[in-house]
Order: C-alpha cells, then structure tokens, then sequence
C-alpha cells in the first residue's frame, strides 16, 4: 500500500511485529490513509532532541484518529536497506 504523507512519497509500507503489540492493524491502516489535514500531528523525519532518544532519528511521526474514534501515534522511517521506496511502521501506540 502507498503512503499518501510519509517519506518518501508513494513508498511500500511494512507493518513490523513491535508495532502491532498493542495496536490493532486496522487502526494502523485507517492512519496510514488519512490525508495529511485530517492528522492532529505530523512530523516529516527531522532531528528532535526528545523524540531521537525514543525512535530513530529522521522517523516520521503521524497522530491522527482512526476510523473508531481512537487517537493513534505511529512512527516510520524510511527503510534503506532495500533498493525500492519502503517505509516501516516500527512503533504505533494509543494515546
């Protein structure tokens, strides 16, 4: 699936394991199709002194509402491991 918001623009999104601890994939998917003016926060992969201690560095964060109401953070760095456009959702937690 495309990502409309994140990094880089049309890359393949992969859902890791850690991300789906505590979060039910369908909120990650609900998230993951919003439009950027439809989140509460989004944060392109830039330095921040607080969050860099919790995520990767150059991560993009997204808060927004999912489909049930539910307010949900992710956060997705782009993978560089892989010659094509691919981001990883590493991290999703309630709020």
């Amino acid at each position: 699936m495309a990502n409309p918001w994140g990094p880089p623009g049309h890359a393949h999104i992969e859902l890791y394991e850690s991300a789906l601890k505590r979060v039910n994939e369908e909120d990650i998917w609900d998230l993951l199709s919003l439009h950027p003016l439809q989140l509460e926060d989004l944060s392109y992969g830039r330095r921040d002194p607080v969050q860099d201690d919790r995520y990767m560095s150059r991560s993009t964060r997204a808060e927004g509402f999912t489909s049930r109401g539910r307010l949900l953070e992710l956060v997705l760095p782009p993978d560089r491991r892989v010659d094509h456009e691919r981001c990883i959702v590493f991290h999703a937690r309630y709020l």
